[in-house]
């Protein structure tokens, strides 16, 4: 198990959020953190090497949404 491996979880609903948050505390979860806010494609957020993604819009429009978040060599992977 990849115990110090950082993820950033992004939910935008509070109720969603909020049950994160618990589930993460409840069970002692280090290195994970919820970013309480929808990506778009301007958001102000530091870079993943890493995204994972359910998409609910077409492949083109998501990787566009998500490009500038996603470090150079960098994985998008689609759900």
């Amino acid at each position: 198990m990849m115990q110090d491996l950082p993820i950033t979880l992004s939910e935008h609903r509070p109720r969603r959020v909020e049950f994160l948050n618990t589930v993460i505390k409840d069970l002692g979860l280090k290195n994970i953190e919820v970013y309480p806010h929808k990506i778009v494609k301007d958001s102000s957020i530091q870079k993943f090497n890493n995204i994972i993604t359910r998409a609910l819009e077409t492949i083109p429009e998501t990787l566009r949404r998500v490009e500038r978040l996603v470090n150079d060599n960098g994985n998008v992977i689609f759900l």
